[in-house]
């Protein structure tokens, strides 16, 4: 009888998984970052530009980063780990020419590791 109640249980707990994918989480959206001098929130900045750095192979296009002017996160429903949206100016590294930049950087706390997304120029 015992095995029998596990196997409608089991089968349950599956069926709930694929009847209703997503539900139980809230919808999240991107909220602004207050203060964006926050250690954490810098951290997050430099860490997207080092990164952006050790993957190209020419180091005359390597980014110095200066400051955020704008950071938004997203709050994951899965895991509760925030995504980051930061504008940032760097300059570059050879002319000191100055730009204007957007990185993602989703910050897992799981495995206390940050995971590098993109880092793109912006246009005027």
């Amino acid at each position: 009888m015992a095995l029998k109640s596990y196997i409608i249980l089991l089968t349950l707990v599956a069926l709930s998984l694929l009847v209703l994918p997503g539900q139980g989480y809230p919808p999240s959206q991107w909220q602004p970052i207050e203060n964006l001098n926050d250690p954490h929130v810098q951290d997050v900045a430099t860490f997207a530009v080092k990164t952006y750095n050790s993957r190209l192979h020419d180091e005359t296009q390597y980014l110095d980063y200066l400051k955020i002017v704008k950071g938004e996160y997203l709050q994951s429903g899965f895991d509760g780990a925030p995504d980051y949206r930061l504008n940032i100016v760097a300059k570059q590294h050879d002319d000191g020419v100055v730009g204007n930049y957007q990185t993602f950087v989703h910050d897992d706390i799981w495995f206390k590791a940050k995971i590098y997304v993109y880092l793109i120029k912006l246009q005027k």
